[in-house]
């Protein structure tokens, strides 16, 4: 395993990119790369969740919770109602930050957009772009 100086410390990047968590045995354990993510943000000091101490959460907070949760239910498609009922619940965002947010990553294509009929449109994880949107996560903070 790569290490960082005298530190002893494991990039963090080296573990998303590899799948593999430090372990006290002799062989390292592989663990899905988005467990390792969201593990570390739990962790962060003073992490308590966009928008969900009553201030609305910024277009960069629903944007990230967005990624997570896609991370971690990568088959999900839901519609701009859906999201904001079922994969951001308890989170103060407005429905116009959820859509510029929905519009930003879809012009990044780490989200895709599918249209059901001329109302129904539904939003899902471009699941080509996982390493890339790890990546990303991983180095913004």
């Amino acid at each position: 395993m790569s290490h960082v100086g005298d530190t002893g410390a494991t990039p963090l990047t080296h573990l998303y990119r590899t799948g593999l968590r430090e372990s006290t045995t002799s062989t390292p354990q592989i663990v899905d790369p988005c467990v390792l993510m969201m593990e570390s943000e739990e962790n962060m000091p003073g992490n308590t969740g966009s928008g969900q101490n009553g201030e609305p959460a910024t277009l960069a907070e629903v944007a990230r919770e967005l990624m997570i949760y896609l991370l971690r239910h990568r088959d999900a498609r839901d519609t701009v109602d859906g999201i904001l009922d079922w994969w951001l619940p308890g989170t103060a965002v407005s429905r116009s930050v959820l859509e510029t947010a929905l519009k930003e990553l879809c012009r990044q294509d780490w989200i895709e957009s599918e249209r059901r009929s001329t109302d129904v449109v539904l939003f899902g994880l471009n699941k080509a772009k996982v390493s890339e949107i790890l990546e990303h996560l991983a180095t913004s903070n």
